[in-house]
């Protein structure tokens, strides 16, 4: 084995070497997602309603429904209820967490098939590493399947029809009907996911618009729409359904009215902090609006040092490398535009409501706030990391042969690398934070094992197990009953030793 040999195992490994570094960096930054639960009010009382029982829930999936005019509540209100019970189980934790990554890795596969280009290890890691570990209601940590599972759905089904429309031979008759109304059902669910689908059926008419049209007129955007026509009827279908019933079941709730159009300036900012501060580069605070700071260097633990090193040389060895196996990228100032005016789009409708509107009163943009963000952060993200591959490659080379063009390569593969330190450092200071929050739940388990809290009041008990009032609560929520309900399904799923 000669030098020649080992310097090309270096720099060109296998791609099982490949990703599993891959898999390492995700590890690594991902498992700090497993310590914050149950960190908005919401969750806290999906919680409660499924200990209340299966006469409660059901009470809860059809009034929630009819309430919010919202058909998809059917289908959706369980994975709420579900999400927020298991979520103080470590396993659980872990699914919805892997589940959260492994949607990344498919949006990055997808894009890739769309645009024809090996692409897909070098977005997959752009969006592992800028993306933060929130407070703001930011899911998986909050509502942990509202997105993941009706996400899963629509990418699966995308990439089974994408490559039906490549290759009809290499898929089957029936893939061709059950993916598309496994795409219309996850639409169904909820708003963010029929968002989160339009957003990739616009995507695949320009994609293909662009393949198949070297001028690009009216005649050619009709011709492929009819070729979408199948795809746009699912999603005619689906708004049908979801107008009609709330024609029927007329909305009381504010958070899906659009009656903030009247307040122009308030709707560009929310659009632009819910895009903005859903970035790890963008300042945050806890839900109590404490600015998350990273510590001074010199309080960092050596074993944090060490990892945060670790992240920064997995990255910059990911991106170079993937970057120099990716062919020129066709019109990247092109997808920049389209991937922005997408992320737009994706929190449009959140940003038309007063509601959310009137939440930036808690947000301050160089500080960040509770009013920061929200879950339509997260689904712009996605068209968000598309907008920064494209500019990476507006400023990378076409080629890499000379030693200037894989030196802009190596300073793009540096900065990034610097962002998933900063990412690595800042998620984990938000987890440690974060275990303040789960401190309130293994305080309540360990009271509900000790016999003497048995005969404490309401208030004593609410002032043991969470003393600081970190528990996101609704207002009118009745915390003494909560807890107490709370001690006793912990007594009951056995997990006080029976001796006491």
């Amino acid at each position: 084995m000669n030098l020649t040999f080992l310097i090309n195992k270096i720099i060109k490994p296998s791609p099982l070497i490949v990703w599993t570094l891959a898999l390492l960096l995700v590890l690594l930054q991902g498992h700090l997602f497993l310590v914050g639960f149950r960190l908005s009010a919401d969750d806290v009382m999906y919680h409660a309603r499924f200990m209340d029982g299966t006469a409660s829930m059901i009470d809860f999936i059809y009034s929630s429904a009819i309430f919010q005019g919202r058909v998809g509540n059917y289908l959706n209100s369980p994975l709420l209820l579900v999400g927020a019970y298991y979520a103080d189980q470590a396993f659980f934790r872990l699914f919805y967490v892997a589940l959260y990554f492994l949607n990344f890795l498919l949006f990055a596969k997808y894009i890739a098939a769309l645009l024809n280009r090996s692409i897909t290890l070098f977005l997959f890691i752009v969006m592992v590493v800028f993306n933060p570990l929130g407070y703001n209601l930011s899911p998986p940590n909050a509502y942990p399947l509202l997105l993941g599972i009706p996400f899963l759905m629509i990418l699966c089904s995308r990439l089974a029809l994408f490559q039906g429309q490549s290759n009809t031979a290499s898929v089957s008759k029936l893939t061709r009907i059950v993916a598309p109304c496994i795409f219309g059902l996850s639409m169904l669910i909820n708003e963010y996911a029929f968002i989160f689908g339009v957003m990739l059926l616009i995507a695949e008419f320009f994609a293909s618009l662009t393949r198949t049209a070297s001028v690009l007129n009216l005649q050619s955007f009709i011709a492929q729409i009819y070729l979408q026509w199948r795809d746009w009827l699912v999603v005619l279908l689906v708004l049908i359904i979801y107008f009609a019933y709330r024609w029927i079941f007329p909305t009381q709730y504010n958070g899906n009215i659009p009656n903030g159009i009247a307040s122009p300036w308030l709707l560009v900012q929310t659009i632009f902090a819910h895009i903005y501060f859903g970035l790890s580069i963008a300042p945050s605070t806890t839900l109590q609006g404490a600015p998350i700071l990273l510590a001074p260097l010199k309080s960092i633990p050596l074993v944090q040092i060490i990892i945060t090193l670790t992240v920064f040389l997995l990255t910059f060895f990911l991106i170079l490398h993937s970057s120099l196996l990716i062919k020129k990228i066709k019109r990247p100032i092109s997808l920049f535009f389209l991937a922005t005016a997408l992320a737009i789009f994706a929190c449009l409708p959140i940003a038309l409501t007063e509601k959310y509107q009137s939440w930036l009163t808690y947000c301050k943009f160089l500080e960040g706030g509770p009013g920061c963000a929200y879950i339509d952060s997260r689904i712009a993200y996605f068209a968000v990391c598309v907008a920064f591959f494209s500019i990476f490659w507006i400023v990378l080379p076409a080629n890499n042969h000379s030693y200037l063009d894989r030196g802009r390569r190596v300073l793009i593969a540096l900065l990034i690398g610097v962002v998933s330190s900063f990412t690595y450092l800042h998620n984990w200071r938000t987890s440690e934070l974060m275990q303040n929050d789960v401190a309130v739940w293994k305080r309540a388990a360990q009271m509900a094992c000790s016999p003497k809290f048995a005969s404490a009041s309401d208030e004593e008990m609410v002032a043991y197990i969470d003393p600081n009032q970190l528990t996101q609560l609704h207002p009118e929520f009745l915390k003494g009953s909560y807890w107490r309900n709370y001690l006793a399904n912990q007594r009951q799923s056995n997990a006080c030793d029976p001796k006491n």
